[in-house]
């Protein structure tokens, strides 16, 4: 696939901000590479960063270590800043938060959005329609960073709800219920924050 590069296309209306899932994890790969099929099919001037892209930061800062990610996200507002970018498409909701929520405190002022609300964007102004059917159940799990965080729930439901033949159906928990996966990873917090959480 051939994706166009900021030092390729420099003056690109957006940059696509891969993140380490989508970069890293073999399932993200094929996130990533739909998003950049879906933004070309519609049309949209846009660039990535290539090796340029590191880390947001937002890892280090979640496990405590403010050092680091001061150190990671001054690094990458200086990245982005060195190549006049603007308007981030993010696919990560951890970056989406971190780019639009706390980057501003250190100077990172960038117009941020996360894909699913882009994607949304483009399917109502009619610069993108479904090309084909899929005749599958889905549900869709409300990420924390998007929804309670950035109370985002409604445009990812409804792109799935755009593709004809796709029956959404909604967990017991969604929207501000829907379960909080950091409990896979620190089950001590999780018994702890189970009386607040769900």
């Amino acid at each position: 696939m051939n994706v166009p590069t900021i030092d390729e296309n420099p003056s690109a209306d957006y940059l696509l901000w891969i993140g380490c899932t989508s970069a890293l994890d073999k399932r993200g790969h094929s996130v990533a590479k739909s998003l950049a099929r879906v933004l070309k099919r519609a049309n949209v001037d846009f660039a990535v960063l290539g090796q340029k892209e590191t880390c947001t930061g937002d890892p280090a800062r979640r496990l405590g270590n403010e050092y680091l990610y001061q150190n990671m996200a001054n690094q990458t507002i200086a990245t982005l800043k060195a190549h006049k970018v603007r308007k981030i498409i993010t696919l990560c909701p951890h970056c989406f938060n971190v780019m639009k929520n706390e980057y501003p405190h250190l100077e990172g002022d960038f117009d941020v959005i996360h894909y699913s609300k882009f994607v949304d964007e483009l399917i109502s102004n009619g610069k993108l329609t479904a090309i084909g059917e899929i005749k599958e159940n889905v549900s869709y799990h409300d990420s924390c960073y998007l929804g309670r965080q950035n109370n985002i729930y409604e445009e990812p439901r409804n792109v799935a709800s755009s593709i004809p033949g796709l029956n959404l159906l909604e967990m017991n928990k969604n929207r501000e219920k829907g379960f909080f996966l950091w409990r896979w990873w620190r089950p001590c917090l999780a018994r702890r924050e189970s009386r607040n959480e769900n």
